[in-house]
């Protein structure tokens, strides 16, 4: 009997991750899967058990918000198997900026479909000096907005608490001056906003091209926006990011593997919308089809 570990994250979002659960198992089942499952009780706890335990087990599926799938994908890199178990996803978080862009749906037609006809699929993933992250490392405005939102604001009004949280810290607002290296050029400037991206989306508002973002091509977009000392500049750029255009010569937008970004002072980071410490220099690298995520197969898009 194949044998899957269910990390379940019961204060994600609206909690709408207990309502379901037992269907959820219930789908597994009938399946032919032995289900494990873990509820985490705190911060850290989605990591801790998966590099205890995710190689006794098939697949690991976890369900959550951003901060429980990095967690979990971190412990499956960090077990050092060429080919660790297969990662599933329910997002049931508030702001999903993964899911949206993988399109990774929450309802339980979706996970039917993966469960009965699904298949894995590579992906990419990030190391950021030691902490692996899967979709996104990034600095400055919006980036600290996802993990210094209470969780009680989240659940109660959802994505509209990140636009309060945000618009409360708008005044602490400011540039960095930073060294950025990639591709084999460097550029220097005072910075306002950097984020190294796979995925269509940062916080639920600055936005990528769908045409021009692959999940799995062993490259990170790179987005840095300079200070343009001007704030109805800088109002336009990120009305412009909202919308997917980076036409500012103040912003900068590129591919890379590999990215290096330096500070004479220690700049907080964000690692998929979560707190990842402070940093002077960030060395940033694309881990080309690290992780399988369990997708339905081509064309299997119903209930998306």
């Amino acid at each position: 009997m194949r044998k899957l570990l269910f990390i379940l994250n019961p204060v994600a979002g609206r909690k709408a991750s207990q309502l379901t659960l037992y269907r959820q198992i219930e789908l597994f089942s009938a399946e032919g899967w032995e289900v494990t499952v873990y509820p985490t009780r705190k911060q850290g706890d989605a990591e801790r058990i998966t590099l205890k335990r995710a190689a006794d087990f098939d697949m690991v599926y976890c369900s959550g918000g951003d901060g429980t799938l990095s967690e979990t994908a971190s412990g499956l890199m960090r077990l050092g198997l060429a080919q660790p178990p297969v990662l599933g996803y329910i997002p049931s978080g508030t702001t999903n900026d993964f899911a949206q862009g993988m399109r990774v749906g929450g309802g339980l037609q979706y996970l039917r479909q993966c469960v009965r006809g699904g298949a894995p699929a590579p992906l990419d993933a990030g190391v950021f000096n030691s902490s692996y992250f899967v979709y996104l490392a990034a600095f400055g405005f919006l980036t600290q907005v996802g993990y210094t939102t209470p969780q009680s604001a989240k659940n109660a009004l959802g994505r509209a608490a990140y636009f309060f949280e945000g618009a409360r810290r708008l005044p602490e607002v400011r540039p960095y001056r930073m060294r950025i290296t990639a591709n084999g050029k460097t550029r220097e400037g005072n910075f306002l906003f950097g984020a190294v991206t796979n995925s269509l989306s940062v916080a639920g508002l600055i936005r990528y091209d769908t045409d021009s973002v692959a999940f799995d091509d062993g490259q990170f977009e790179a987005l840095f926006i300079e200070d343009p000392e001007s704030p109805p500049t800088l109002t336009r750029i990120f009305v412009e990011a909202m919308n997917a255009h980076y036409s500012d010569p103040h912003v900068h937008l590129f591919k890379s593997k590999r990215i290096r970004v330096e500070c004479g002072e220690e700049v907080p980071w964000c690692l998929d919308g979560e707190n990842g410490g402070l940093h002077k220099k960030a060395d940033i690298i694309c881990l080309p089809r690290r992780l399988r995520l369990l997708r339905p197969l081509a064309g299997d898009k119903k209930g998306v």
